[in-house]
């Protein structure tokens, strides 16, 4: 079961922020639902994501997937062509 939460550095890497932007969201409110952990550490609700767990880790499979195509294949020169 996929956890009903984000944590800073999890929704850091799926925004590409740093992981102090997201922290520095959720203290400013931009984050609205953002709540803290006993520990005091933050938690953004995963339905305030676009896309869920599954799908973004399809898509990774897609891109690496892309990136050992394009590592066989070789660089294409962007200028000799």
């Amino acid at each position: 079961m996929e956890k009903p939460f984000y944590t800073t550095t999890e929704a850091a890497q799926k925004l590409g922020f740093s992981d102090q932007t997201i922290r520095r969201m959720c203290e400013s409110g931009k984050m609205k639902e953002a709540s803290r952990s006993e520990g005091g550490h933050w938690r953004i609700p995963a339905e305030y994501f676009a896309t869920t767990r599954k799908q973004d880790r399809k898509v990774d499979t897609i891109f690496l997937h892309l990136d050992k195509r394009d590592k066989e294949s070789g660089d294409a020169d962007e200028f000799a062509l």
